[in-house]
């Protein structure tokens, strides 16, 4: 039983993860194509719904994953 929750545990954080990954592309292509310039961690953090530390995390994990590529 144990392992049976933790798996769910796993799962629902998988998709936790993946659900913010796309969150956060999505924005800031879009932010890009209509300014013209990247979206700030705040602006992000504001339009995803999580904190500015969250978001740095998830843009570095993107960055070594090649998902991403910023200065």
């Amino acid at each position: 039983m144990i392992q049976f929750v933790l798996m769910l545990y796993i799962l629902y954080f998988i998709t936790s993860l993946l659900s913010y990954t796309n969150e956060i592309k999505k924005f800031a292509e879009e932010y890009y194509l209509e300014y013209w310039k990247s979206p700030s961690t705040s602006e992000i953090a504001g339009a995803v719904g999580v904190t500015r530390a969250t978001v740095y995390r998830y843009l570095l994990d993107m960055s070594e994953r090649g998902m991403i590529d910023y200065d």
